[in-house]
């Protein structure tokens, strides 16, 4: 090797070095707090660690949150959003990007089967496509709103109660998705109180802003059904997902709250202001890590005041 080419390549290895240590603190920065535990509720770590969750641990990007019957947690991310995952649910939150001095900020989760709340948080005032939730058969986006779904077969037993279901419809048993739109989250503003879902499965988009509504996805590609909710499905909903402990913190069963109560623990999961985001280059190796866009700087709870991570190395989902 000529002695020409040393600092270039000396310069590579740093470039490539920084890329992987930002990557690695990316992927290591909080993003939430669990709140509250019912139950047997797993936390499995990018490194493939199972544990239950327990209430004031940090939640991180990346983790695959799975629970049992009659188990339940709710998460509060650090722009107050609170996501309640219900029972037998499986959760990951592949991208979480969210500085409280910027207007640009967004998330991306994935729900591949059971029932989930989600309450918005300040992420949704970025606008329409800045939140949302995957399933196996459908994307959604929302706006200043709380929602709930439920991913497999029993979204079709409800949507066949229902009597929604056009003859000769196919459905997909693990991956049919049920989506609710329960009413005004915490912070919705301006004239659009009831808040909003987008719901897109395939070429089929279907917006919905009426409260106590419903979207069935049947499968992968068709088009979204919308309906109104029977009470009693309702109900269920409302009974799986309530998760609020009425005793001190704990990792067991306890019992559920006659009404949902979410509330922000001070200096749990609100940003307090900050510096901006510092810009920090994604790196590529042969050693299986992509190349992703990572940006993070100080001034929130845990010393992060924006936090922008891809955890996918695969195409980012579109936005409905």
């Amino acid at each position: 090797m000529s002695m020409t080419n040393k600092p270039l390549l000396s310069i590579s290895l740093l470039v490539l070095t920084l890329g992987l240590s930002t990557f690695a603190s990316a992927q290591s920065a909080s993003i939430g707090v669990n709140a509250a535990v019912k139950g047997d509720v797993t936390v499995t770590t990018v490194d493939q660690i199972a544990k239950q969750a327990v209430v004031k641990e940090e939640v991180y990007l990346g983790q695959m949150i799975n629970s049992k019957k009659v188990s339940s947690l709710q998460i509060l991310l650090k722009d107050k959003t609170v996501f309640t995952v219900g029972p037998e649910c499986e959760l990951t939150i592949d991208k979480f990007v969210y500085d409280p001095n910027k207007a640009n900020n967004s998330m991306v989760a994935n729900v591949s089967k059971g029932m989930f709340r989600f309450m918005s948080g300040n992420i949704s005032n970025s606008g329409a496509d800045a939140v949302s939730i995957n399933t196996p058969t459908s994307s959604m986006g929302i706006r200043g709103t709380m929602v709930e779904g439920l991913v497999g077969a029993n979204a079709i037993q409800i949507a066949q109660g229902a009597g929604i279901i056009p003859a000769g419809t196919a459905l997909d048993a693990t991956g049919a998705t049920l989506f609710v739109l329960r009413g005004p989250g915490q912070n919705t503003t301006g004239m659009n109180r009831k808040g909003e879902i987008t719901v897109t499965s395939g070429d089929h988009t279907v917006i919905v802003k009426g409260s106590n509504r419903a979207v069935f996805v049947p499968s992968a590609g068709a088009a979204p059904i919308v309906f109104s909710l029977s009470p009693i499905a309702f109900q269920n909903f409302s009974q799986n997902l309530r998760t609020t402990p009425t005793g001190p913190a704990t990792y067991g069963r306890f019992e559920i709250d006659s009404h949902f109560k979410a509330k922000a623990q001070p200096g749990s999961a609100s940003a307090q202001g900050g510096n901006g985001a510092a810009g920090a280059g994604g790196a590529s190796a042969s050693g299986g890590i992509g190349a992703s866009t990572i940006v993070f700087g100080l001034g929130a709870i845990g010393g992060i005041g924006a936090v922008i991570a891809n955890n996918n190395n695969d195409e980012e989902p579109s936005s409905p």
